[in-house]
């Protein structure tokens, strides 16, 4: 999604854009190259033939230890070899393509798209969207006992491989800190672009006597732990004090419940149509997790007030008060916030000022990536 938006953002400045897909284990896999190459057409490009792309011979190793059960220890899990992901054929073949089109500026996906940048030699102007930041990540994820372990960097990795750009976008002011920190001395920019879209039509249109709280998300770890708390801990208490409330479940993540009140929707065909205006406030009801909370930023966008918890607000912080809340999800307050904003005289300005605070920073990252070139 992040990817889908920066380009955009940048069609939206009338920036011409080339995609070269690479699939390596780490990240992608080749099923995402049908979309966008219909997407890209003739300005689409993938490595190797769009394969998963296994790397060199001591990658591969690697790869062949962790399918033997390597994977299920912690060493197994946190090590990857950044330099050894791409040969040396792949590496030509990348810059073969960059020469072809002569970018004004080259953006890589992730950290790990370091080793193609730094063989470009210089030859153009680069930059690095890190969706997240990556050192001690699954270290992390295990001591707040959360779920979603996925690959991580050492501190040393994460500096390397940051470095080979000239600019390092973070999408969260937490992490803007972290990689200026990591940076120090270096001759990398890092600079801070979070909101990249902006939805055409918003604002609920739900009537205030019929309340909907609404919850959408993937298939992942993080969501489905953090709606069974939502519903096991808080559903129970709202219906206790609005017998009319519903609760809307969007996306394709999997909920088991047999409470009443509760609407699972699916995948939807238009996000404000079949979701956003039907729900009164959203619930983000993370409790582990990096990187910008993307739930809390589309609702705050469609004008919808949210109730999320300290993890959900990580790196927009500053949202508070400005139609989210903030909330410890194992305690009374997160239904009883619930409770108190769906009774509010006040419930559409919320939605009017979480919008607002949205379009606010929408600005403030177009002017960012004009600065880029």
């Amino acid at each position: 999604m992040r990817i889908k938006q920066f380009v955009n953002a940048l069609h939206e400045k009338g920036i011409e854009v080339y995609f070269v897909l690479f699939s390596i284990r780490e990240i992608a896999d080749r099923k995402q190259a049908n979309h966008m190459e219909s997407e890209f057409g003739e300005k689409f490009y993938y490595l190797n033939e769009g394969h998963k792309i296994k790397g060199t011979l001591i990658n591969r190793a690697l790869n062949y230890l962790k399918r033997l059960g390597l994977n299920k220890t912690k060493f197994g899990q946190d090590t990857v070899l950044p330099w050894s992901i791409f040969t040396n054929e792949t590496l030509n073949e990348f810059s073969s393509i960059v020469d072809l089109v002569k970018p004004d500026l080259v953006i890589g996906e992730y950290a790990l798209s370091a080793p193609l940048i730094k063989y470009l030699n210089g030859k153009y102007p680069t930059a690095i969207d890190t969706h997240d930041c990556f050192t001690l990540r699954n270290k992390k994820i295990r001591q707040s006992k959360g779920v979603g372990l996925w690959w991580s960097l050492s501190e040393k990795q994460e500096r390397d491989l940051l470095s080979c750009f000239d600019t390092v976008i973070a999408i969260q002011e937490s992490e803007k800190v972290f990689f200026t920190k990591l940076l120090d001395k270096k001759f990398t920019k890092v600079t801070k672009i979070d909101v990249l879209e902006l939805p055409v039509e918003w604002g609920s249109k739900v009537e205030q006597s019929i309340p909907s709280i609404g919850f959408i998300g993937s298939n992942n770890a993080h969501n489905r732990e953090g709606l069974a708390k939502f519903i096991n801990l808080h559903w129970p208490h709202i219906l206790k004090k609005i017998p009319n409330a519903k609760l809307l479940i969007a996306g394709d993540v999997e909920v088991e419940t047999s409470l009443s009140g509760v609407t699972v929707l699916g995948r939807v065909d238009s996000l404000y149509l079949d979701f956003y205006s039907k729900c009164s406030v959203t619930v983000n009801p993370c409790g582990s997790g990096s990187g910008l909370k993307i739930k809390t930023i589309e609702s705050m966008s469609y004008g919808v007030p949210i109730i999320t918890t300290k993890e959900g607000l990580s790196g927009i912080e500053q949202a508070i008060g400005e139609g989210a809340y903030c909330c410890d999800l194992d305690q009374d307050e997160f239904f009883l916030t619930c409770l108190d904003i769906l009774a509010s005289k006040n419930l559409p300005s919320e939605g009017v000022k979480a919008r607002k605070f949205i379009e606010l920073c929408k600005a403030e990252s177009m002017n960012k990536i004009e600065k880029l070139f």
